[in-house]
């Protein structure tokens, strides 16, 4: 039987050195989420053989591109106020404009006519609690999802997560083994180390989903059922 918290570590260690070139190719941004949360959110979704994304939240695009670059076949980006100028460099950049679709709409009263069951989904807009409750109203028909600056100041927050069984990236063990990916994204935005920064920003929170395709006679499956997380694995009640 394999933990979530396990799964996840040892996701992003079988993706970390294909996803270490890819990231380095990419900019870094003032305000953006770390390399390292990257790694975990593409990782595990990967994983788990999800092939769909949705992003609420793209600013400038950094995680967009890193997750385009990730080469998911379908990938939504949802922003309520793009800068049309930032998603033309960013699609230019990229050469993907027919797989990438940059949409502009409010997560808050979109984001489940937008996703379709089994897609990763990463929050990073709406923030704090209204995000949470996006992840309590779509997880159960998603693949997995990621909640972005969860930090140590939000107490309150952390808390109903951590009980919503998510993994942070902000573990000990995982930023040893990862954290080396932001330091050029660390130093950039000026702070010295990741205690300095997650004691005000970026932490990602990542929660299993609770849908799981099919099985041979159509039904749907659950994670929550499910004994080992293995993709293809058919889940048992």
């Amino acid at each position: 039987m394999t933990n979530w918290r396990d799964f996840c570590l040892k996701s992003a260690s079988d993706y970390a050195d294909e996803f270490k070139a890819l990231s380095e190719s990419t900019e870094p941004q003032h305000s953006a989420i770390l390399p390292s949360e990257m790694l975990l959110f593409c990782a595990v979704a990967k994983a788990l053989g999800i092939d769909a994304v949705v992003e609420s939240g793209r600013k400038l695009g950094y995680s967009t591109e890193i997750i385009a670059r990730c080469g998911f076949e379908d990938f939504t980006s949802l922003d309520v106020d793009p800068a049309k100028e930032a998603d033309d460099a960013l699609l230019q950049r990229l050469g993907v404009a027919g797989r990438v679709k940059l949409e502009k709409l409010d997560a808050m009263m979109f984001l489940r006519a937008v996703t379709e069951q089994g897609d990763a989904i990463l929050l990073d807009g709406p923030k704090g609690r209204k995000a949470l409750g996006l992840v309590s109203n779509l997880l159960g028909q998603s693949g997995m999802m990621a909640v972005h600056d969860l930090n140590v100041s939000m107490k309150d927050e952390r808390a109903t997560a951590a009980e919503m069984g998510a993994f942070f990236s902000d573990d000990e063990e995982f930023l040893s083994e990862h954290g080396h990916l932001d330091e050029t994204m660390l130093t950039y935005r000026g702070y010295g180390d990741h205690g300095e920064l997650i004691s005000v920003a970026n932490v990602l929170a990542v929660f299993r989903g609770g849908y799981n395709g099919r099985d041979g006679d159509g039904n749907s499956r659950s994670w929550w059922s499910c004994d080992v997380f293995a993709p293809g694995d058919i889940c048992k009640s």
